[in-house]
């Protein structure tokens, strides 16, 4: 079991954490804000989400071409970012839209 300290040593202890702050300032970094910027995709991120959808077209043109016994192609056209009101304003009335979280990451996606 390790050592309990006395109420004396905590002081002591807590009297020097406090004294090496005094003397320390804390590193701020501001950055300017671009509302129109917020939430726009790198090129890294969409590389990457490119290759993970490309990824996913080739397993499911093998697995349900076999599946059904019948020639299928599933080809990624583009990776686009939009607001989610511009994806529910392109979406037709007659719609069956599912929301669902990937495991195991977590993720929300529409489908």
């Amino acid at each position: 079991m390790g050592k309990i300290l006395s109420q004396q040593e905590i002081d002591l202890i807590l009297g020097h954490a406090r004294q090496s702050n005094k003397g320390a300032t804390p590193n701020k970094f501001v950055q300017p804000w671009n509302p129109r910027g917020s939430g726009q995709m790198h090129n890294d991120q969409a590389r990457a989400i490119t290759t993970l959808h490309e990824s996913f077209a080739r397993n499911l043109t093998g697995s349900l071409g076999a599946y059904l016994r019948v020639p299928f192609d599933v080809t990624l056209v583009s990776v686009e970012q939009l607001s989610f009101s511009e994806f529910l304003g392109g979406i037709p009335e007659l719609t069956y839209l599912l929301a669902m979280e990937l495991s195991p990451s977590g993720v929300m996606a529409a489908l």
